[in-house]
């Protein structure tokens, strides 16, 4: 037997006793089977994501292998932090490849949400408005969001539209510049990513 390093076609001869034979046999070498992960990339901590092994249809996998043991194309996992996955596939020739995919966990602590205790909207661009502020942006909060500002009766001065919308000091319907004092707030926050709503009272002063 031998060990062959390129495609081609080899042919060996064989003889016993004055007789002879020969057989030939064409070498060609497959191409490793195609995979991708298909799976979300912003993920929330301790949350079962689904893992995905996609391969080209013409590859027959005879193997799975995942970075955590699994053996299945599909894998299941939850990150505490963030990580990198990876899945190995074999095929019926033999031929393996990897693919890798990077689950990015989304660090949401409360604590860093908070608003500004006191701003000063008098068109000197600086806080000149006040917005909730967050230092995980990555996170959508679109949806379950809620925060309003009331004057000292618990009226209504400002619904916020979203995340991203903000205060400039003036009335519901913006006609008037509302005076300097303590306004009183809430926050409601609901997202699969908290562990429980986020629910806060406080109040802030606007300065004139």
């Amino acid at each position: 037997n031998i060990t062959v390093g390129n495609f081609g076609t080899y042919w060996v001869q064989v003889e016993k006793d004055g007789c002879q034979s020969t057989d030939s046999l064409n070498v060609s070498f497959a191409n490793p089977p195609t995979v991708s992960i298909s799976a979300d990339t912003l993920v929330c901590p301790n949350a079962l994501i689904d893992l995905f092994a996609m391969v080209d249809t013409n590859a027959n996998i005879v193997q799975f292998l995942w970075s955590n043991g699994q053996t299945t194309p599909q894998a299941l996992v939850i990150p505490q932090s963030s990580d990198t996955v990876f899945v190995e596939v074999t095929d019926s020739n033999g031929c393996t490849s990897k693919a890798f995919h990077f689950l990015d966990v989304i660090d949401v602590d409360p604590n860093r949400i908070w608003i500004p205790t006191a701003f000063s909207p008098n068109n000197d661009l600086i806080n000149d408005s006040v917005w909730v502020h967050f230092s995980f942006p990555e996170l959508d909060l679109t949806q379950g969001f809620n925060f309003t500002i009331f004057d000292r009766w618990g009226g209504i001065i400002k619904d916020f539209a979203g995340p991203q919308d903000a205060w400039d000091g003036r009335t519901a319907d913006g006609s008037e510049r509302l005076p300097a004092g303590s306004y009183a707030w809430r926050l409601l926050i609901y997202n699969e990513c908290f562990e429980k709503p986020v629910n806060r009272l406080g109040s802030l002063q606007l300065l004139r």
